[in-house]
């Protein structure tokens, strides 16, 4: 027996987007491979049972809504947490709200947001499905240096990737967890096109003290490590720099702030000091560039755009040494 949730309106704002209750019944004649959620009159969401993976408090699957594929991001609200988890979640859905609505030129390179639907024990967010994978899993693929080189493919992609969050940061939003896991890879037409994922961690950009949440360790920014130190764009700029060093070459940094973390049990380097392992294998304008992204202290950090722009003259000068 499958489940089938009717969605009642009602007249009850949390945020920009409509508050929806969810009243659960249950029908024998609906299959038994997906799990029908009716959202508005005719407008059915399919939710496959099989889930892609699980992170935390949420399970990721996938679905279909007006038959084109979705990822469904679920937030279970249990008993013990139900408040901070119901917060979490609507703060993620205003985000992406916030994002959809956006006229920007870069909006492109962030995951469509479609809705979102609460029921009694969860809410789930729906959100366009990429097609190809995650950043982390083609990085992680052995052959990646020979399939995806940087000339051909991955300085395309680190433009895109800041163009991405440049959006985010012009909105007054800080991703907070910037890693190749949170950048989906899209294909369309037989290119690949960025979506940043994951906003269960941003925050509005302001000067107050840190939030608890760090992100993921071998990509934080020192800052957030310290604890009690106000975030900005510059902390996602921190992330980005090592994310891009990594599309480069294919690994990871092993000596970076998060690494000197881990492995030094909580000591946090000084502000002013650096990370000297950027690769050689960059122009030498796009290296300094990114070594001046791994100041630990945030306020020295450059200008997002500014990478926007010497990675665009890095694959100008790539496509001319070409013809």
């Amino acid at each position: 027996m499958s489940r089938k949730i009717i969605i009642k309106k009602i007249p009850k704002k949390l945020f920009s987007g409509e508050y929806i209750q969810a009243k659960e019944t249950f029908d024998s004649k609906t299959t038994k491979n997906t799990l029908p959620l009716v959202l508005k009159n005719n407008d059915i969401l399919e939710i496959s049972k099989y889930h892609l993976y699980r992170r935390g408090y949420c399970t990721i699957q996938q679905g279909k809504y007006h038959n084109e594929p979705v990822a469904l991001k679920i937030y279970d609200l249990d008993d013990d947490s139900e408040k901070v988890i119901l917060q979490k979640a609507q703060l993620e859905a205003s985000f992406l709200e916030r994002l959809q609505k956006s006229e920007n030129k870069y909006s492109k390179y962030i995951i469509t947001y479609h809705g979102y639907i609460k029921s009694p024990d969860q809410i789930t967010l729906v959100m366009e499905l990429a097609n190809n994978n995650t950043l982390f899993s083609i990085i992680s693929d052995p052959n990646y240096s020979q399939t995806k080189t940087w000339e051909n493919w991955g300085v395309r992609i680190a433009i895109q990737i800041l163009k991405g969050f440049s959006l985010i940061h012009s909105l007054g939003m800080i991703h907070c967890d910037a890693k190749p896991a949170n950048i989906a890879i899209h294909n369309a037409n037989g290119k690949d096109y960025v979506k940043v994922i994951d906003f269960g961690d941003a925050q509005i950009e302001n000067k107050e003290k840190n939030s608890n949440s760090v992100g993921t360790m071998y990509y934080a920014a020192p800052e957030v490590l310290r604890k009690n130190e106000p975030r900005s764009a510059k902390t996602d700029l921190f992330s980005l720099a090592i994310i891009i060093n990594q599309l480069r070459t294919g690994t990871l940094l092993n000596s970076l702030i998060g690494a000197y973390y881990v492995l030094n049990f909580g000591k946090i380097l000084s502000n002013g000091q650096h990370c000297e392992n950027i690769s050689t294998q960059f122009t030498p304008k796009v290296k300094s560039y990114l070594q001046q992204c791994l100041n630990t202290h945030s306020m020295l950090r450059p200008e997002l755009a500014k990478g926007i722009s010497l990675l665009k003259e890095e694959k100008k000068t790539i496509s001319t040494l070409r013809n």
